[in-house]
């Protein structure tokens, strides 16, 4: 039978399609014998038009200890609902503003902006906003596995998922009523300002110092644990989208004035503790101690005289033929010194002493190529070095001092740009406070870095700029940083997360992610309701 016979024959009626079933959504559990939060204040008429997000921050506490911190006389925080597993604390008529995300300054909001419209909010003062007095906080209470340490770098905090079940339920029922849409739905981070720095900040990786801007999520970079300042390589979580924002410079270090670090008072009693960067730099005239290097470095399978061995190499060694290394010196000192480890080594050196007083010392071996294309690279340091423990770094920094350095000044000097980065990092690994300069003038001028014995200190009178900048930052596990800017190295915090990801039963998601399947959950309930997301 041809197609066209088949269309003339009987035709079955279309199906009715039912429209889809509306259903009573179900209603979040409202507590209210609770404390009721201290922080509300008027909204001056304003509309409620956003719904934030937060988590507590707190491990494993419930709501009702939550809203008795808020309930405290002189707190500074404070919400509309507190939601645990047990159901939704109300803390404050949704009449109210409560203290949660800031006065609402214009442009603050980036949710769902691409770059180039962030840079243009940034600039455009008649943008969208949103704070306190046209917004209703919740906070959602977060278990940690680990309640000892409490960064918020730590990977085991999570939410419960009935408190997930009770925060979806109660934010749907709110959009449905105040015809909130879910694009209006959004987290802490958000909307305000990131912790943030520029993006030609250094960071330190396996293969060297990368600007900010070439880093990666997944890449690993030096992160610091702030109670010890041990160091490692870990890979970064998460990057905060670059934007423009104000950076404050103080000593060579520039960042956003929220910006997180580890630091002390410099005096007798000072403790060390997190604060924020504007907090030291713009308040009031303390002096104020920052680390400036970490401890990192496992060993590596060198012996002293080996390393000796390579840094005469890199500093006045040349290859010769094809299995072997020559030295060609003047000065007495340095031929002494290279010959003694020669020896020490088990070698035994030719030497071609020349009229003018110099000296040509060649070493040929089968394996001495070999060894040294390991360990450097066409002659220079290799990033290979950053293992070495802390006396195998003294034993190296004591003979660069004899081979391209200054004992009186305590600093290395090079024409290698990859040599100077090696020694920078290796100071910056090691416990050990470093500056990068200048020497010299016109074509005898060097790079040099140099350890330093005092501390790193900055304050209100040592601030040199304020300055608007595209900032960035990154997300890290140990929630601090080792970084480079202008020469000078520091610890500093990275950028919290902005969301939880971590589920009860051990899964993982990615922040944005872990966002967004929550957001969908809420657009789910408010569509079955018969609303529109």
């Amino acid at each position: 039978m041809q197609n066209s016979d088949r269309a003339q024959g009987p035709q079955r009626p279309a199906p009715i399609i039912p429209p889809p079933e509306q259903i009573e959504l179900p209603q979040p559990r409202i507590i209210t014998d609770c404390a009721e939060a201290y922080g509300q204040s008027s909204r001056r008429d304003a509309a409620v038009e956003w719904i934030v997000v937060h988590y507590t921050g707190v491990a494993n506490a419930g709501a009702r200890q939550i809203a008795r911190n808020m309930a405290r006389r002189g707190a500074k925080t404070s919400a509309h609902y507190v939601v645990d597993p047990t159901g939704c604390y109300k803390l404050a008529p949704e009449s109210k503003a409560t203290w949660h995300v800031g006065n609402g300054k214009p442009n603050a909001l980036y949710v769902g902006c691409t770059h180039a419209e962030r840079w243009h909010r940034t600039i455009d003062p008649h943008g969208e906003f949103l704070g306190n007095r046209n917004s209703i906080g919740i906070e959602l209470c977060v278990r940690k596995t680990d309640p000892h340490s409490k960064s918020v770098g730590d990977l085991d905090w999570y939410f419960e998922p009935q408190t997930l079940d009770h925060a979806a339920q109660l934010i749907a029922d709110i959009c449905l009523r105040l015809r909130i849409p879910v694009s209006h739905v959004a987290r802490h981070y958000d909307c305000t300002g990131k912790p943030c720095m520029p993006l030609d900040t250094e960071l330190l990786t396996p293969d060297g110092w990368a600007a900010l801007s070439a880093i990666r999520i997944g890449d690993p970079v030096m992160c610091v644990r702030p109670d010890d300042l041990f160091g490692d390589f870990l890979p970064v979580l998460g990057i905060t989208e670059p934007h423009i924002d104000t950076v404050i410079t103080s000593r060579g270090v520039s960042l956003t004035a929220n910006h997180r670090v580890w630091s002390r008072p410099s005096c007798v009693n000072g403790t060390w503790k997190q604060r924020e960067w504007g907090d030291i730099v713009l308040g009031g005239n303390k002096v104020h101690e920052l680390p400036s290097a970490c401890n990192f470095g496992e060993g590596l399978p060198l012996t002293d005289d080996q390393l000796r061995l390579l840094v005469w190499i890199q500093g006045d060694g040349h290859f010769y033929k094809r299995d072997g290394v020559e030295f060609h010196l003047k000065k007495a000192r340095k031929i002494e010194r290279i010959l003694y480890v020669l020896h020490a080594l088990g070698y035994d050196p030719m030497q071609h002493w020349c009229k003018n007083g110099s000296v040509h010392i060649r070493l040929r071996n089968p394996g001495l190529r070999e060894f040294i294309e390991e360990w450097l690279q066409q002659k220079q340091f290799s990033f290979k070095l950053l293992g070495l423990t802390r006396r195998q770094f003294d034993v190296f920094w004591d003979e660069i001092l004899s081979v391209d350095g200054c004992r009186a000044g305590d600093i290395y000097t090079s024409y290698s740009k990859q040599s100077l980065d090696v020694v920078s990092a290796l100071l910056a690994t090691h416990g050990v406070r470093q500056y990068m300069t200048h020497i010299g003038h016109s074509k005898h001028r060097f790079d040099a870095v140099g350890s330093v014995a005092s501390r790193f200190t900055v304050s209100s009178s040592s601030v040199t700029s304020s300055t608007r900048e595209v900032v960035s930052c990154v997300e890290v596990p140990t929630g601090y940083i080792l970084i480079r800017q202008h020469g000078r190295v520091c610890v500093v915090g990275n950028c919290p997360r902005s969301f939880v990801t971590m589920t009860q039963d051990g899964s993982d998601r990615s922040r944005d992610e872990a966002w967004r399947a929550f957001v969908r959950r809420i657009a789910e309930l408010i569509r079955r309701a018969g609303g529109e997301p």
